[in-house]
């Protein structure tokens, strides 16, 4: 294996790290319902959000065109649950945090390398349906 390509799996993996950590924190401030978080924790939850959508922009630089339309989709599903609207759509955001832990990256072919694991559409469903509402 070669160093460059190497350096790029340990950052990939870095990255990866980083995304589990911070879901982590934000996670248990987030509403299990429809409801609004303190403003506190809303300002905690809303930084981490950005810091993982910055964190998935960085694994989208290395995934093929497919994973890269997938991670677009959840980072626009999070940009979408930073709204700050009457009822907010932070409940929607735990499930999403599992999906973004789980992403896989196959590292078996030369870059850009397959991303798996990603299924955001039961979420774009549910935003859909909340802003009918």
């Amino acid at each position: 294996m070669g160093s460059e390509r190497r350096r790029d799996i340990e950052l990939i993996i870095a990255e990866k790290e980083k995304l589990a950590t911070r879901a982590k924190q934000i996670a248990p401030l987030i509403p299990d319902v429809m409801g609004e978080p303190s403003a506190e924790a809303k300002a905690e939850i809303e930084a981490g959000l950005i810091d993982i959508c910055n964190h998935l922009g960085i694994l989208a630089g290395f995934a093929d065109k497919s994973g890269q339309a997938q991670i677009a989709r959840i980072t626009d599903t999070l940009r979408i649950s930073m709204l700050d609207q009457p009822g907010t759509y932070l409940h929607i955001v735990k499930p999403i945090l599992l999906n973004i832990v789980g992403i896989q990256i196959d590292f078996n072919r030369p870059p850009p390398f397959k991303v798996r694991g990603i299924d955001v559409s039961l979420f774009e469903g549910k935003i859909k349906a909340l802003f009918k509402r």
